[in-house]
């Protein structure tokens, strides 16, 4: 799979035309909890939770939940999330040894930015429509984007 079809599949689980809106309701919710706030377990999604300030005046926090899966075959490794709250999805997908070790810095990198920017964003403007491209790469080679060196640190490039 590409990031092109990971992104077809969100789309089509938050507009519901994957599948009806009764069902995708019940895709997306837990099946069972665990000790932590912070996490659930779904059927077939892992849930993972997160704070983000909702009124800075008053100090109140909204709760907005992820739903991910996560999976490895040999040197490739991808990640997949969707958020409904904010209507956004994320893929990572990453390949050589240990592939999976990458892709946890890019993901919490992206939740930290591009759901926090989200989060803030869709409560000041809550009308307007925002699409966000984001791709993360691990390079070993020069990046022909940004000319990055190689480093074989995550690289993020993205677009609004």
């Amino acid at each position: 799979m590409s990031t092109r079809d990971f992104r077809t599949w969100g789309r089509a689980i938050l507009n519901n035309t994957l599948l009806d809106r009764a069902t995708t309701n019940r895709w997306l919710k837990p099946v069972a909890l665990t000790s932590q706030w912070t996490t659930a377990v779904g059927a077939p999604f892992e849930i993972y939770r997160m704070q983000f300030p909702a009124n800075s005046i008053i100090g109140s926090e909204r709760i907005i939940d992820t739903y991910c899966k996560q999976g490895d075959v040999e040197m490739y490794s991808t990640y997949f999330a969707v958020v409904p709250d904010l209507e956004i999805g994320m893929s990572v997908l990453t390949a050589g040894e240990h592939p999976n070790r990458q892709i946890a810095p890019v993901r919490n990198t992206a939740v930290e930015i591009f759901v926090g920017a989200c989060a803030l964003y869709c409560s000041v403007f809550v009308e307007l429509p925002c699409t966000i491209l984001l791709t993360a790469m691990a390079y070993q080679v020069p990046c022909s984007r940004c000319g990055g060196q190689g480093t074989g640190r995550p690289g993020i490039h993205g677009q609004v």
